[in-house]
């Protein structure tokens, strides 16, 4: 690679590291509307732990609702002085940036070996298609997730090669720790680290008919993970009688829920991450298939950890079609952005193959890296003007007007509540179970809702989304209206919550989701 090339990469990576960062010093506003609700279950957890109540969510009840890794890391910045509400959204956002550059830098290393840079610089704008930016920024744990991921497939070859050497320990512990840390940054991750440490074990017997340090490495790196885990089993069993999450409990049925569901959901819902996923299996079945289009040394550097994280990827995936009822979003399918991303370096391979001709191989790097920088300026401008419409910015309002006119020991409930529980600093209780204590989803499963809200002290009930027989609800023309809330936990259970016009305390402007009908957030007053 000459000094211009790789200058010319650079100036990608820090154009669009500058891009995300900047997003952090947007009016306040329009930053949360780049963000998921459920980031601010995290954040309100992380203050409410930092200021000594807990983890809790509503400042009522515990909760396990979260990944334990990223909540750690969120709970050290809101405990800095002076982070706190929208300034400690903007730290997130500056670290979920920095955590961007990380991918972009490790996209390159991993690419910089088989494509040219142009094919690279076409590569690292695949990430700003909205559908994949939005998992970086989010303020989920997202982000992490992917550079841990990234960085494992970096390292890979040379731990691997490291376990068969005189200081297999180290290599052993290192791996362990990078796994675990993946792991702990989303628990769903364990599918990577059972895939590579049982490939490590089965090669090694393979090759040499018997364990040797290789075999020895991915136990020591196993039992690491384990250890790294089993403070948060034990804090979850403890205070919860199950060493699951309440929010997994909710969202997995172990009695094939997701087929003809969640499958259905998948294929309509991420379209685009499910189609890449495919595009990245043909392309990399291309690339094995023909030996000439790689070099021996790079079919194992890069190849084979590649089939290993696809193999995981799909078992992983696999999961979610058969398991996973409820709730999906962009950011539980992160782990197939890298997939997608090292995928598409096969199909870059495999297209640079067939056009033979060292003129016609730069031509078409460079019509590539141009369709990708229109396609990277077009869809971000559609995205950016779709935020400006959507839900966030009104629930945001509305939490900054209940802030100011209920008092400070107001207790809401509300279903997705994450900003609005954030910035309105009350005590809001969410009534979707993802963040709360198990005992909740016995008062849905005996129809016992009201008596909840009532024996928790609910002042105030917020809704948004009125769709539907709700409709007349947007507009006033209503008598009462009743919401009924199933419980996840318990299937075919649930309860209902009912409020009069009369109760009405605050409606919103109206808002625009994405593929629905104009909308508002309303709160009524439950104890009057």
């Amino acid at each position: 690679m000459t000094r211009a090339e790789n200058i010319f990469l650079w100036v990608i990576i820090g154009v669009l590291f500058i891009y995300a960062l900047q997003f952090a010093f947007y009016r306040a506003d329009l930053m949360i509307a780049s963000q998921q609700d459920d980031a601010y279950y995290y954040l309100k957890i992380a203050e409410n732990i930092s200021d000594g109540k807990g983890a809790t969510f509503d400042g009522i009840h515990k909760t396990n609702g979260f990944h334990p890794l990223w909540l750690l890391i969120l709970t050290a910045l809101s405990a800095i002085p002076g982070l706190s509400g929208v300034t400690l959204v903007r730290a997130v956002m500056v670290l979920q940036s920095f955590l961007y550059l990380g991918i972009l830098i490790l996209i390159r290393k991993n690419a910089e070996a088989v494509l040219n840079p142009y094919m690279i610089g076409a590569l690292l704008l695949v990430t700003v298609y909205p559908r994949f930016f939005q998992v970086f920024l989010s303020g989920m744990e997202s982000g992490l997730v992917v550079m841990l991921l990234l960085l494992l497939f970096y390292l890979l070859p040379r731990i691997m090669s490291g376990l068969n050497g005189e200081r297999w320990p180290l290599y052993g512990l290192g791996m362990g720790g990078l796994l675990a840390a993946a792991v702990l940054s989303r628990l769903d991750t364990i599918f990577f680290a059972a895939v590579i440490l049982v490939f490590v074990v089965v090669n090694d017997l393979r090759q040499r008919r018997t364990a040797t340090s290789a075999t020895y490495g991915a136990i020591l790196a196993g039992g690491v993970i384990v250890i790294a885990a089993l403070p948060f089993l034990i804090w979850n069993y403890a205070n919860f009688g199950t060493i699951a999450t309440t929010s997994s409990l909710m969202k997995v049925k172990w009695n094939f829920a997701g087929i003809g569901t969640h499958a259905v959901q998948m294929l309509t819902g991420f379209p685009e991450y499910l189609i890449a996923f495919v595009i990245s299996l043909v392309g990399t079945g291309i690339v094995f298939l023909n030996k000439p289009y790689l070099r021996r040394g790079l079919r194992r550097t890069f190849l084979r950890p590649l089939g290993l994280y696809l193999l995981a990827a799909s078992f992983l995936l696999a999961f979610y079609f058969l398991f996973h009822k409820w709730a999906l979003n962009s950011y539980a399918l992160a782990f197939l952005l890298p997939a997608i991303i090292l995928g598409v370096i096969t199909v870059f391979i495999a297209l640079r193959e067939e056009i033979r001709f060292g003129k016609k191989r730069r031509i078409f790097a460079l019509i590539m890296f141009g369709l990708a920088v229109i396609a990277a300026l077009g869809t971000q401008a559609y995205s950016l003007r779709r935020r400006e419409m959507g839900m966030t910015i009104r629930v945001y309002e509305t939490a900054l007007w209940a802030k100011e006119n209920t008092p400070e020991d107001s207790v809401f409930a509300m279903k997705d509540c994450g900003v609005f529980g954030y910035y309105s600093e009350r005590n809001t209780i969410n009534l979707d179970g993802l963040v709360n204590d198990l005992d909740y989803q016995e008062y849905l499963r005996g129809g016992r809702l009201e008596e909840y809200l009532e024996l928790n002290q609910v002042d105030y009930f917020v809704q948004h989304a009125f769709w539907f027989d709700d409709y007349p609800v947007n507009t006033g023309d209503y008598d009462s209206y009743t919401l009924y809330i199933p419980s996840r936990l318990y299937d075919g259970t649930g309860a209902a919550v009912t409020v009069s016009k009369e109760q009405e305390f605050y409606r919103s402007d109206y808002y625009l989701p994405r593929g629905q009908d104009l909308t508002r957030v309303i709160i009524w007053e439950m104890r009057q």
